[in-house]
């Protein structure tokens, strides 16, 4: 199974069954965007699919790991914040890993 493709982020396999992905935004210390969240939560849902992938880990590349959701103005549209990155707009990967189906 393919991993999904991504803008904001890095995927690579340090090891076999680890997942690493890297925020790759340093200009902006990795704030995210809307489009981000939902790339995020595109590879959580495959990362759930993915049996061979028993860890992932989550880094930012450059001074930050990650400052927050970028509020430039195209962000809070209509669900923020929280809810942006656990909730409708991409958690269904994160089921598994602590019970959180929905926000």
């Amino acid at each position: 199974m393919e991993p999904p493709k991504t803008t904001i982020c890095d995927l690579s396999f340090p090891e076999k069954n680890i997942l690493l992905v890297t925020l790759n935004q340093p200009r902006t210390l990795n704030c995210l965007k809307r489009a981000g969240h939902v790339e995020l939560g595109e590879v959580f849902a495959w990362m759930d699919k993915n049996p061979e992938i028993v860890v992932g880990v989550i880094t930012g590349s450059g001074r930050a790991f990650c400052a927050g959701a970028n509020l430039d103005g195209t962000f809070l549209t209509s669900q923020v914040l929280f809810c942006g990155l656990f909730g409708g707009l991409g958690c269904e990967g994160l089921g598994r890993y602590g019970g959180i189906d929905r926000c």
